[in-house]
């Protein structure tokens, strides 16, 4: 599985927790938009824009 964010310009880790799941996710400008790839099928995809040390967490981005 494989899901695209777009406009974002740093990603932030979420690891595992009680609650939730997600995955390391990278932008890179050499390609222009950031992608976000699953580890695991039950792995929950979510979009963090990283800002001055602060995280902002986005809704899911499901395929």
């Amino acid at each position: 599985m494989f899901s695209v964010c777009f406009g974002l310009r740093r990603w932030l880790v979420i690891r595992e927790n009680q609650a939730e799941k997600a995955v390391i996710c990278l932008w890179s400008k050499r390609i222009g938009r950031a992608g976000c790839s699953l580890k695991t099928a039950f792995c929950t995809i979510f979009c963090c824009e990283v800002s001055e040390g602060e995280a902002m967490l986005y809704k899911p981005v499901r395929n």
